[in-house]
């Protein structure tokens, strides 16, 4: 690269999902030697800046382990995290896709729908606009014609298509098993209840006595034993938070996942698994 045809203007380079490096300390390190060498006089005349994206944990949490650490914190500065959209933007948006593609709906189908996206994806735009697409699909295939059971088709095109080692991963936790209660699937499925990015066992405990009453025993559920098993092996679902007896989902997708795979029988009080074709 020549350093006097770029100095002139600024160049950012764009480092999106930096969680899917962060178990690497190899190239965590590499990365942090890179950021340092932004001040280098050699590289600081190409004018360029780095763009780090991440989950909303704190980035700087991710470089915690490298040699460079205080280096690389003086030289990062963290921005406020990119709110989802609330359900009325959602909404707005179902609407004008609706409108659009001149697919009629009741009121109440539309506010059924736009309510189902917020929930599953999150509010999150770019999963948002994937769903809407989906049910689109779903939707020209059924002549154009909205019926309600299109969600189920359009839940399953859209969790194979993008989420799928996700889907994989949660699935891997689900009880092997057969069990009377099946505690382990009722603290999956209250991950997604959660409304906080950092939760304790307690949150969960409250969750479990709050949708599955009947299932709550005299004694000690395990639920911290449980959620470490979670944050553990080969596909983690939740990480612990140093050192601190609190636990973060490791990827917003995972509760995608399990909003869509995970519905709770309320007859039973007991959690199920939609069967989806693979």
């Amino acid at each position: 690269m020549n350093l006097i045809q770029v100095k002139t203007s600024k160049k950012i380079i764009v480092l999106d999902n930096l969680e899917s490096i962060f178990a690497s300390s190899t190239l965590m390190n590499e990365l942090a030697d890179i950021v340092i060498l932004l001040d280098d006089t050699r590289y600081s005349a190409c004018n360029i800046n780095f763009l780090i994206v991440g989950i909303p944990n704190g980035v700087l949490k991710y470089f915690s382990q490298t040699k460079n650490v205080e280096s690389v914190a003086n030289r990062i500065t963290e921005i406020q995290k990119v709110d989802s959209l609330d359900s009325a933007q959602v909404r707005e948006i179902v609407r004008k896709g609706f409108n659009q593609l001149q697919i009629d709906v009741t009121e109440s189908n539309m506010t059924h729908i736009s309510s189902h996206v917020h929930n599953v994806s999150l509010g999150i735009a770019q999963r948002v606009h994937e769903y809407c697409e989906a049910l689109a699909y779903e939707i020209e295939d059924n002549a154009w014609y909205y019926d309600v059971s299109l969600l189920d088709c359009a839940d399953h095109q859209w969790l194979m298509q993008g989420l799928r080692q996700c889907y994989q991963a949660v699935e891997s936790h689900l009880n092997s098993r057969t069990t009377t209660v099946a505690r382990r699937n009722q603290v999956i499925y209250c991950l997604a209840k959660i409304n906080v990015h950092q939760f304790e066992s307690s949150d969960i405990d409250t969750l479990i006595r709050k949708e599955f009453p009947t299932t709550v025993p005299a004694t000690n559920m395990g639920i911290g034993s449980i959620l470490s098993d979670l944050s553990s092996g080969c596909s983690p679902l939740i990480a612990k938070n140093g050192k601190a007896n609190t636990y973060t989902v490791k990827d917003p997708r995972y509760l995608m996942c399990i909003k869509i795979m995970l519905y709770k029988d309320p007859s039973a009080e007991q959690v199920v698994q939609k069967n989806f074709s693979r």
